[in-house]
């Protein structure tokens, strides 16, 4: 939906900060200002060293705290 700008009957509203727009779901400084904050939380993120997966250990008593999703489809 788009409307035309101008009109009296601006219908849509920025998702972010509720300013009226003429289409899409977000005005323009809103868009700029999720584009920064997702490019800094990239670059931050390649920032951190890459630890790869972490196991945590088994719990001693697997009938009282749970099953783990492998041991629920192991062949016994």
């Amino acid at each position: 939906i788009t409307i035309a700008e101008g009109s009296e009957n601006t219908a849509l509203a920025c998702e972010r900060c509720s300013v009226a727009i003429n289409m899409g779901k977000y005005c323009n400084k809103c868009i700029a200002e999720m584009k920064q904050e997702f490019t800094n939380a990239i670059k931050k993120d390649e920032k951190k060293p890459d630890k790869g997966i972490e196991f945590k250990s088994k719990p001693k008593r697997q009938d009282s705290e749970g099953m783990f999703v492998a041991d629920r489809y192991k062949d016994d």
